[in-house]
């Protein structure tokens, strides 16, 4: 498998030392400190013909990008992400398809129109819109990583990336991609992994004015902390562990919404904080049949899209899993369980705790019988809540208190 470029440095071609990712062939420059100042500056006079265009070009420049990546695909770097991205060559194509597609000029103007910006606001707000920005990404889905660049280049900012270990090639491939498509938006951002607490790192976040972070809450207070101690006027904004779920009512326990829902869950191999991993449903006495259908659902996304290759280690978690929750049905807290193999998993459970939420295309499915029950059985998690599917046709809460 040819391994694509590992990096994006405007003004820096030929790094000299390289450093390797621990369990890859992968090799990453290793820049100093005044290299890193170097693309700063290279990125600060791109960035500055970009934000000399008004709001509106920028969302038409920006969309068309955003179509041209999605039209061209990830092409030479398909063998190569899909497996950076432990996805299958299928399961590749349709996050890539998922990643871009959204991004239209008129999602992006729906967006800046709920956060109330334009060019008259952008100019009030002066030196409080960043002109540098570093973003920390996670490595379970590529969508947050093109979110990230796109926002940043509506603000005409200059941008660093640092992808994931797990995940450190599709922040690249985009990147290098834009130079055939658009070199102004690739000129003003640079994309390089680094080792956390390294000299690199301390030296581009000492040239940042704001830095993000997605990861779980150990990796997002980590980072944190190193802000504080090199960039402390720094804005942070950092986006932890969340989860997502559906809400049925009975009505909507339909064939078409389990199609829907497996697609969902295949999507990243449920990787990401909007994969549901619970579904609330109307208790109803069609729940168990509903089950199988999903189940069936979950075997025809399977034979479409399959799952990417996985660690032994993943898959020992799995098969322990399902044997808990073999168990649990014997002993009573799980009420069914549809499987195949460690493929996929649907657990229908009175008890939201009685199984810990694994991925990996598996789903818990919970019963409520009215508003203050469902409440009862989201509980804490409510808190963590990132996305909720919902079709509640049919359902009257205030006739079930």
């Amino acid at each position: 498998m040819k391994i694509p470029f590992t990096y994006h440095l405007p003004g820096v071609p030929s790094p000299r030392a390289m450093l390797a990712l621990d369990g890859t062939a992968l090799r990453f420059p290793d820049p100093t400190p005044d290299e890193i100042a170097g693309v700063w500056a290279q990125l600060d006079d791109a960035a500055r013909t970009l934000r000399a265009s008004s709001l509106e070009e920028r969302v038409r420049r920006v969309a068309s990008a955003c179509a041209a990546l999605r039209e061209r695909g990830p092409r030479e770097w398909r063998e190569a992400l899909a497996a950076s991205a432990g996805l299958s060559l299928s399961g590749l194509d349709a996050a890539w398809e998922a990643t871009f597609a959204p991004l239209t000029a008129d999602a992006l103007r729906e967006a800046l129109g709920a956060e109330r910006l334009d060019d008259a606001s952008l100019a009030r707000l002066g030196t409080r819109v960043p002109r540098r920005i570093l973003h920390v990404l996670s490595g379970n889905v590529l969508a947050p990583a093109a979110q990230t660049l796109v926002r940043g280049w509506l603000l005409g900012a200059a941008q660093w990336l640092r992808p994931a270990s797990r995940e450190p090639l599709f922040a690249v491939c985009a990147a290098t991609s834009l130079r055939d498509i658009d070199a102004e938006l690739a000129a003003c951002t640079a994309v390089l992994w680094w080792p956390h607490a390294s000299a690199a790192e301390a030296a581009v976040l000492r040239g940042c004015d704001a830095v993000t972070v997605q990861g779980d809450d150990a990796s997002v207070d980590a980072v944190r902390e190193r802000v504080r101690e090199h960039k402390p006027s720094a804005v942070f904004a950092g986006y932890g562990a969340r989860w997502s779920a559906a809400l049925l009512s009975a009505s909507g326990l339909t064939a078409a919404n389990a199609a829907g829902l497996a697609n969902d869950v295949a999507l990243f191999d449920q990787q990401g904080c909007l994969s549901p991993t619970y579904v609330f449903v109307e208790r109803t006495p069609r729940v168990d049949a509903w089950c199988e259908t999903l189940g069936a659902a979950f075997a025809e996304v399977e034979s479409r899209t399959p799952r990417g290759p996985r660690t032994p280690e993943i898959c020992a978690g799995l098969r322990w899993w399902h044997e808990v929750a073999r168990w649990k049905r014997v002993s009573g807290s799980v009420r069914g369980f549809w499987e195949d193999g460690v493929r996929w998993g649907i657990a229908l459970t009175e008890d939201p705790a009685a199984l810990d939420a694994t991925l990996d295309r598996h789903l818990i499915v919970v019963p409520f019988d009215s508003a203050e029950h469902l409440g009862a059985q989201v509980g804490e998690r409510a808190a963590r809540l990132q996305g909720l599917a919902v079709d509640l046709s049919g359902w009257d809460p205030e006739a079930q208190t």
